[in-house]
């Protein structure tokens, strides 16, 4: 189901920080009707997060009697979409450690199936309209991205590609006959997006009009082959994990749910890696800037003034990665280190940069 707060101003619903009030005040005071998102049911409390209103983004718990299931599917406004959005960009999965763990959208090399399986399942248990789209292309979809992998060419040194990529999408009123969806990735976009968007964020080659997940499996049985000349866009249902096999198309892939869970943590293992090259390209852009717009600069120890406090931050960073995090960083980024080697020799800061590079290697 959907679910809603209905606060008054003269009687509020409360939230709280634990699914107990004890003698600890509540976070946040509800005072009208506002939709929220239910994570989980505890001993008589809801955790839940709000997604409209003057408390939009506030979580906690309230009680499980003051969350009250509505039976609307669609997504009702632009604030609440913005919300749900803000929801599962900061979602959480529990593996096999039990520890809770970031969805990793920050690995988006790899296991895109499993994270949009998640949300989907996030935005069904609260009675969302769902359902997934998928871009394939098997000459290769592609997304510049900072916590991508290394590549030769210089100016895109970190991307990822793939032959397909998929993503859920909710629906939001039209004021026609059907609902208007709007898809929800935040490993392509910092926010919702149209279909059409979304795909061009990963090509500018030829895309073909939207098909459904039969018309695919019927157009592979002539085929037997994806195309390579161009982009399939296809819609599917909510619980559909990839794509068919061009040679037997007849099976619908649906995921088990211990391989998703196996595979969010293969990937979510890999982030913090992710992060310090993110963080690295940051850095050696900003400097690569300054030094375009004045090449005074180049010269000097301190290219801009956030310079030290970043240059800082980021050891600290690469110190708190274990040494196999260090040593994936240098082997797997030859071409991103090869370039950025090049443009500092000779600066005010090729020493910091061959620190940087000491540091990993420690």
């Amino acid at each position: 189901m959907a679910y809603e707060i209905h606060g008054k101003p003269t009687s509020p619903v409360e939230i709280y920080s634990t699914p107990n009030s004890g003698t600890a005040g509540p976070v946040a005071e509800i005072r009208a009707t506002v939709r929220v998102f239910v994570y989980q049911t505890l001993s008589g409390w809801r955790q839940i997060r709000v997604l409209e209103g003057g408390n939009a983004g506030r979580q906690g718990w309230a009680r499980e009697g003051d969350v009250v299931s509505v039976q609307s599917k669609l997504v009702t406004s632009d604030e609440e979409l913005f919300a749900l959005f803000a929801t599962l960009r900061e979602a959480h999965f529990t593996p096999p450690s039990g520890t809770p763990t970031p969805i990793p959208y920050r690995y988006p090399t790899d296991g895109c199936f499993a994270r949009a399986e998640i949300m989907a399942n996030m935005l069904a248990a609260s009675d969302y309209q769902v359902d997934k789209v998928f871009a394939i292309a098997a000459g290769g979809l592609r997304l510049n991205t900072p916590h991508g992998g290394d590549q030769p060419g210089f100016g895109e040194r970190l991307r990822v590609g793939w032959w397909y990529h998929v993503a859920p999408i909710v629906y939001i009123p039209s004021g026609g006959p059907k609902p208007e969806p709007a898809l929800l990735d935040p490993s392509v976009s910092d926010v919702p997006t149209t279909i059409g968007e979304w795909v061009g964020k990963m090509t500018s080659g030829p895309t073909e009009p939207e098909i459904t997940y039969d018309q695919l499996r019927q157009y592979l049985r002539g085929t037997k082959a994806y195309p390579g000349d161009r982009t399939l866009v296809v819609r599917a249902g909510a619980t559909v994990y990839s794509p068919p096999l061009a040679t037997d198309p007849s099976t619908t892939m649906v995921a088990k749910p211990g391989n998703v869970v196996q595979e969010l943590a293969r990937t979510a293992r890999l982030v913090p890696a992710h992060d310090v090259v993110a963080h690295l390209d940051q850095l050696f852009r900003r400097c690569f800037e300054t030094w375009s717009a004045d090449q005074r600069t180049r010269n000097q120890p301190s290219p801009y003034p956030a310079y030290q406090a970043e240059l800082g931050s980021l050891r600290h960073r690469i110190q708190a990665l274990p040494p196999e995090d260090r040593n994936y960083i240098r082997t797997r980024f030859p071409n991103f280190f090869a370039d950025w080697r090049y443009t500092f020799v000779g600066s005010g800061v090729e020493q910091d940069f061959k620190s940087l590079e000491t540091l990993l290697a420690s």
